[in-house]
């Protein structure tokens, strides 16, 4: 980039259900916990049950993570909680996101990963990059009412931001700038110990970290090609799935991708899972115009893709996987979806075996 020619990239927006990713509570969870926090009374509290975090891509209510953010607050009588939660982040807590941003090479090719795949992690904020040769700043603007508890959220995400960015370039940096758009709290010696004393502004428009342009060219500690490839994958097919319509039909085609590779597809196994009958299930699906089999299909299609583009396993262990008893099922199934054979389409993404 060039000064006087500005990159933005923006995030993906609001979305009516507004939620953030479970592998972002587990990781606030976890952090609460070592600081001496009780998961049960916290998950309580914020009207969760245990059982939905098994799964890290799934999602958790907006008004359930700020409440369960707000109660580890308390409990913990640390008002600075957000920042500390922020400070002991790792990649996990972004699931795909964090994996592809750690084995980026430079810090701006992880940089620019974050408003690209905000969804992965939350969709009730929206997430701005942007430099113009000189200053880059990656800002965070909440979609929330006014007067929502998200001083803690906010804290959060900013010192995420530069904890992360420290640790995968193993360099504390510059800061020129810290925005913060809650009211500036009485004692600001946490957050002068966590910025290096960097100029703070609060009451600001947005949530924003401003830092030399130059610190960009950064190179990444653990820059992995194939890692990144595999997780930005997988990023994309996680924020695909949030925006296919209907409830139900996301809900099942989830269980189908988590079962698939340890057991055959099995709709009365799901239906339970989702504690309704069968029958209820079909008529759901119905209304969001799609079947079991349809749901089923597109599953299995996305996967034999995926583990076709990314992965060294046989066609056979493919087929395996996605549950097929013959493998001449899964042979025509595949070229019923793409009109040529998995090893032809192997080959058309450059293997060579």
């Amino acid at each position: 980039m060039e000064s006087g020619h500005p990159l933005v990239i923006t995030g993906h927006g609001q979305d009516a259900n507004e939620h953030l990713s479970v592998a972002w509570i587990n990781n606030l969870l976890s952090v609460a916990q070592q600081f001496g926090a009780n998961s049960k009374t916290l998950l309580s509290e914020a009207g969760l049950d245990a059982q939905i975090l098994r799964n890290p891509v799934d999602r958790v209510s907006k008004a359930q993570a700020l409440t369960l953010l707000n109660a580890a607050c308390r409990e913990l009588r640390d008002p600075f909680f957000g920042l500390h939660l922020g400070e002991q982040i790792r990649p996990a807590a972004f699931n795909a996101l964090g994996y592809a941003a750690m084995s980026c090479a430079t810090l701006e090719e992880a940089v620019q990963l974050i408003p690209r795949y905000d969804d992965v992690m939350e969709n009730f904020g929206r997430t701005l990059f942007s430099s113009d040769g000189q200053l880059a700043t990656l800002s965070w603007r909440s979609n929330c009412a006014m007067g929502e508890p998200l001083r803690p959220l906010q804290e959060a995400i900013v010192s995420a931001w530069v904890s992360f960015g420290r640790w995968i370039t193993g360099q504390r940096g510059v800061i020129i700038q810290l925005q913060f758009a809650h009211p500036k709290p009485s004692d600001l010696r946490e957050y002068q110990r966590l910025f290096d004393n960097a100029p703070m502004q609060f009451d600001a428009p947005h949530n924003a970290l401003i830092f030399p342009h130059y610190q960009l060219a950064m190179p990444l500690n653990q820059h992995d090609p194939e890692l990144n490839r595999l997780m930005r994958s997988k990023a994309e097919a996680i924020v695909s799935s949030l925006n296919q319509p209907g409830v139900t039909t996301r809900q099942v085609a989830r269980l189908l991708q988590s079962s698939l590779p340890r057991e055959a597809p099995n709709i009365q196994k799901i239906a339970r899972e989702m504690a309704m009958s069968e029958r209820t299930l079909r008529r759901r699906l119905s209304a969001e115009n799609t079947s079991y089999q349809t749901v089923l299909d597109q599953v299995r299609h996305e996967l034999a893709l995926f583990y076709l583009r990314e992965t060294t396993m046989s066609i056979f262990e493919i087929a395996q996987l996605l549950g097929y008893a013959e493998h001449s099922s899964f042979s025509h199934a595949f070229r019923q979806w793409t009109g040529c054979s998995a090893q032809e389409f192997r080959q058309q993404q450059g293997w060579k075996k």
